[in-house]
């Protein structure tokens, strides 16, 4: 009589213990490393039309004490839209840190990087570096790109 309930309830419980070990523990997402390196151009809020050159800087706090002025470590930029998935994260370069906190990086706004669906979000520029020590990153402030 009781049977039923009884087997019901053991392959209830099995399946919640094995579920347990399944769970995935996910991490909050990493903050922005900026007391290594800070991303100051493109600036805030400004318009690029597709065509024009786009000059990434970054500051390296410390300056020739920094660890990634002292390595001189390479500093990968990707250009993404400024939400938590992007679309599109189209690879730029990869930049030795003490040139781009000098003379800076420059790259062409491509009609590529224009998605429909998304005109009216704004782009950022990831800097992302990895030093034996250290690993991070750091974005840009939000900036647009519009058609010709």
């Amino acid at each position: 009589m009781y049977t039923r309930n009884i087997l019901t309830f053991v392959l209830v419980a099995i399946c919640a213990l094995c579920s347990f070990s399944s769970f995935v523990h996910a991490k909050p997402p990493p903050k922005p490393a900026t007391d290594v390196v800070v991303v100051t151009s493109p600036q805030v809020n400004k318009v690029y039309k597709v065509g024009d050159t786009i000059t990434v800087k970054v500051s390296l706090p410390g300056g020739k004490k920094n660890i990634l002025y002292k390595a001189n470590t390479p500093i990968d930029l990707s250009i993404q839209k400024l939400i938590p998935r992007p679309n599109l994260n189209e690879d730029l370069g990869t930049v030795p840190a003490r040139t781009l906190s000098t003379t800076g990086f420059k790259f062409v706004a491509l009609q590529e990087y224009i998605i429909d669906t998304q005109v009216n979000i704004p782009w950022r520029v990831r800097a992302h570096f990895d030093h034996p020590s250290r690993s991070g990153f750091s974005d840009s402030r939000g900036f647009k790109i519009v058609k010709a």
